[in-house]
Formats: structure tokens, C-alpha cells, sequence
């Protein structure tokens, strides 16, 4: 017997929610918890769906200081509920299948121990990947991993969130140029046709921090 969407969130958070509030996060709404312990970064851990109706786990940073584009303008995702994913790990796009697997459940049918032992997988790993975070310049290694990542599926620039938020990492950090050459290859990315107002919008707000 299948699962109703609402059981199966309820299973979900069942598993996931006990032992990521023990590490300090919030629950912010089903299937997704934030740590805002290191101001002003954000760690946050999600279930989502993935392929042939089955869910994976995924964790990542977000930062206060980090925009992101909404409308052809900057946004904010500066609160525990509006938390964005600026870097992310996703286990779904690994290419080795049975690391892959460890993090992933059946959307149709999950046991509670199957989505117990994803559970468990995702806080052992994530945690150990947020206890590298302790400020903004720790994240600069991560960043750069995540670049020369041949593990992947996808590569870094995939997800264009990230070279945004890499560009205003580095410009945190006192990176200026290297901000800078971030963003101009992202605000003249072909797929997302800013207008000239909104690229000076994106600029200045680099420019001024």
C-alpha cells in the first residue's frame, strides 16, 4: 500500500527530525531543517524527491550576505525559513551509485527502517561536512572542492546559485578581484539574460560590501 504525500512527509520528519534537532537544527516545514549557530551562514539539510518516485537527502550552506535572483533583481534568503542552498551536496547526482543509494528511499512504500538508515547516513555525513564550517573563510575550501568535484554528475556550474554565491564568498573574504571575475561569468550567462539595470543591481551590491 502506497504512502499518502502527508504520511510519508510524517515518516520523514519521524526519522529525520529527532536526530537533527539534537545537532541544533530547527524544523522550518516538512522535510527541511536549518542550524543558524555561525552567523552568517546558515546549514541546512533537506529530503527531496528524485527519480522513479524515490526521495534522497541533501545538505548545504546558505549565507545572509549571499543574493540570489527573483524577478531579474536581488533577493534575500537571510531568515531560517527562506535558507537557500548557495553550496550544496546533493548524494542523488553522485556517479558512484552505492554511495548514492546510502541517502535514498522509495517514495512508494518506504519502511520506517529504510528511511531510518537514510536518516542516519545523512547526519553522520552532513554533520561531519559542517564541522569544516566555522566562518566564512573555512567555506572558501569547500567551495573549491565542490569546483573539482569529478564525482559528480553535474559539475559546479550547474547549479548557477553557486557561482553566485562563490563570487560574494570571495568578496567576504577580501577576494575582490576574484569576486568580481565570478560574477561577470555569471551575469553574462547566456540562460539568464539579466537586463543591464539588473547586472549593475547584482554589481553594486558586490562592490559595497
Amino acid at each position: 500500500m502506497q504512502h499518502t504525500a502527508t504520511a510519508l512527509d510524517d515518516l520523514i520528519d519521524e526519522q529525520f527530525g529527532p536526530r537533527l534537532e539534537a545537532e541544533g537544527f530547527q524544523r522550518v516545514r516538512s522535510r527541511r531543517w536549518v542550524r543558524s549557530t555561525k552567523a552568517p551562514i546558515r546549514e541546512v539539510v533537506h529530503v527531496g524527491s528524485a527519480k522513479h518516485g524515490s526521495h534522497s537527502s541533501r545538505w548545504g550552506l546558505s549565507f545572509d550576505f549571499v543574493p540570489h535572483e527573483s524577478g531579474l533583481h536581488p533577493a534575500w534568503h537571510n531568515t531560517n525559513s527562506t535558507a537557500l542552498r548557495d553550496l550544496r551536496i546533493d548524494p542523488i547526482d553522485w556517479s558512484d551509485e552505492s554511495l548514492a543509494r546510502v541517502y535514498r528511499f522509495s517514495g512508494d512504500d518506504p519502511s520506517a527502517r529504510s528511511v531510518a538508515s537514510a536518516a542516519r547516513a545523512t547526519v553522520e555525513s552532513a554533520t561531519q561536512w559542517f564541522e569544516r564550517v566555522s566562518d566564512v573563510k573555512s567555506t572558501l575550501p569547500l567551495f573549491e572542492e565542490a569546483r573539482q568535484d569529478s564525482e559528480s554528475r553535474f559539475d559546479f556550474n550547474h547549479y548557477a546559485q553557486q557561482r553566485l554565491a562563490h563570487a560574494f564568498v570571495l568578496g567576504h573574504t577580501g577576494q575582490t578581484s576574484r569576486g568580481f571575475a565570478e560574477l561577470a561569468i555569471w551575469l553574462d550567462d547566456a540562460t539568464r539574460s539579466l537586463p543591464t539595470a539588473s547586472k549593475v543591481e547584482f554589481h553594486d551590491l558586490l562592490a559595497n560590501m
